[in-house]
């Protein structure tokens, strides 16, 4: 270890893993997804889809229930599986709309891909 200056440390960084002789792999996606309905430590949000429901990419799928709330839109295509208590990863246990992936991507027909982004 070297040191930098009166307390402090030089540490090893560890990038063995990130050298250029390692490939690089997208994630797959996921079989499901557990989108929660609580965002934030505000109030949850009120879900507008059922189990069976299919949803795309975009599509709301639960309403701001007050000024402390937000909309929540589906990061997938698929089937809504059920609406259940799940642990959040931050704020313990919390409803989640879970959604059967379909792995297609398909996107809400209001969702409108910009083809110009300075024009934005």
């Amino acid at each position: 270890m070297q040191r930098t200056f009166r307390g402090g440390l030089k540490l090893p960084g560890y990038k063995e893993q990130s050298l250029v002789d390692h490939c690089i792999y997208p994630a797959r996606p996921p079989a499901n997804v557990f989108i929660f309905l609580l965002q934030h430590r505000g109030s949850p949000a009120v879900p507008i889809v059922r189990p069976g429901d299919k949803v795309r990419v975009g599509q709301k799928i639960a309403d701001a229930s007050d000024d402390a709330s937000a909309a929540i839109h589906s990061s997938v295509s698929g089937e809504v599986l059920g609406i259940n208590s799940h642990p959040h990863p931050e704020l313990g246990i919390s409803e989640a709309i879970v959604i059967k992936n379909d792995g297609l991507d398909v996107l809400d027909p209001a969702i409108e891909p910009r083809k110009n982004a300075d024009a934005l």
